[in-house]
């Protein structure tokens, strides 16, 4: 899913629930409920646990949050992902964050400069290129290394 198919922000309480407890409270009727807690009886029972009603669905629930793989592609430019997260915290808390795009080298060398300022450093002339070549390419590096696992 990406920004532009959240038509409705209700969509993200879904979403934030399900990340948070693996769990969208009524999205199930009662029967197919009912077929689903049936149905993990016997697993449950072999895994040595008591086939109670409340231990089946949660089995049930911990196997779907084990296989169930949801892709979210929102952009970080702007403030719609930074409002986004403060709403529903769990679309960062509970999620691994891929940047899939690297950092030009004149941006990365302007954060440095950025950061330093602020910082109040007294570097060496020689350090400061030392310290403005470093984190260039970092993401790159990091983009191949991830590539090659």
């Amino acid at each position: 899913m990406t920004d532009a198919q959240v038509g409705d922000e209700k969509f993200l309480v879904l979403i934030n629930d399900m990340l948070a407890s693996g769990e969208i409270p009524d999205l199930l009727p009662d029967d197919e409920v009912e077929n689903i807690i049936s149905g993990m009886r016997a697993e449950v029972k072999q895994h040595g646990h008591e086939d109670t009603r409340e231990n089946c669905w949660r089995y049930f629930i911990d196997r779907v949050r084990h296989v169930l793989k949801c892709v979210l592609c929102f952009s970080p430019v702007g403030n719609t992902l930074r409002n986004r997260s403060r709403k529903f915290p769990a679309i960062v808390n509970c999620t691994q964050i891929i940047w899939f795009h690297e950092w030009p080298h004149e941006v990365t060398q302007v954060q440095v400069i950025v950061f330093l300022a602020k910082c109040n450093f007294k570097l060496i002339p020689n350090c400061v290129n030392i310290v403005l070549i470093f984190p260039s390419g970092f993401d790159v590096r990091l983009t191949t290394v991830c590539e090659r696992n």
